[in-house]
This record gives C-alpha cells, structure tokens and sequence, in this order.
C-alpha cells in the first residue's frame, strides 16, 4: 500500500498555487531573471533550486514548483528542455521554481519485485520531503 507521502508527491509533481490565466503585457514576455539557491542539504548533496522570476508578474502572483521526470533514477532540473520550458512559463507571468531533489532508484535487474517496490516507495518519500524542504525555504525567504 502507498504511503500518504507517495499519494501527496503524486499530487505534487506539478504544484501550482493560484494558477490562472492572465495577461501579460508583450514587452514583459522577454524579460525575466534566473536566480540559482541551495535550498537544503541531505545526505551530504546539496539541492539546488532555479527561480525563474518575471520582470511583470501575472495578476494572481502565481508560483509554480516543478520537479524534473527521470523515474527517480535521473534527472536534474536542468535537464533536457526543462531551462527553456521554465523560461517560457515565466514569459507568461508566473514565478516558476524549478527544484533537483534525491535519487534513490539505483536500478538492479536482480532485485525481487517486493524489494523494487520498497525502493521505489523510498524514493518517492525522499522526494516528496526535498520538494516540502522547497516550499519551506521558498515561504521562509519571502517571510524574512
């Protein structure tokens, strides 16, 4: 069975608060700032975030955390496309946090089934905890 952690990092892959649609003046879509924090450090690796901030922001101030696929074996958030499609959300007015978190899939073809699951389960558990690591830094940075 699937812990409530695996269920609330399933919910949070993509979290949006206040997502809507707005308009955002024209010039305002090229302009934007990329700042890079480490946001915590866990088991001896540093986690870093990219926070892609608009020069205009959306009528709602809406902030987007995105965490990278990879199945929890690879990935980091510079991986790929992700820069440019951060880049892109940003254009349109949104804030947009871009976070690397723990791997902990490893991979071993020789592993039963039962303990495949277990470490699947403990990846995504340490997952969920460096994305609730993020939004903490991220709220106790803007509170002061």
């Amino acid at each position: 069975m699937m812990s409530k952690r695996s269920i609330i990092f399933g919910l949070g892959l993509l979290l949006c608060v206040g997502f809507g649609h707005a308009q955002v003046p024209q010039q305002a879509k090229r302009a934007l700032n990329v700042h890079t924090y480490c946001y915590a450090v866990k088991d001896s690796i540093p986690l870093l975030m990219d926070v892609y901030v608009p020069k205009v922001q959306n009528e709602h101030h809406a902030c987007i955390f995105f965490m990278h696929g990879g199945g929890f074996v690879m990935g980091t958030r510079n991986w790929k496309d992700i820069p440019q499609f951060c880049q892109q959300l940003a254009k349109e007015g949104y804030v947009v946090i871009s976070i690397d978190y723990r791997l902990g899939m490893y991979g071993d073809e020789d592993y039963p089934i039962l303990s495949v699951i277990t470490e699947f389960e403990e990846s995504v558990n340490m997952a969920t905890e460096d994305l609730f690591s993020a939004i903490r830094y991220t709220k106790d940075s803007l509170n002061g």
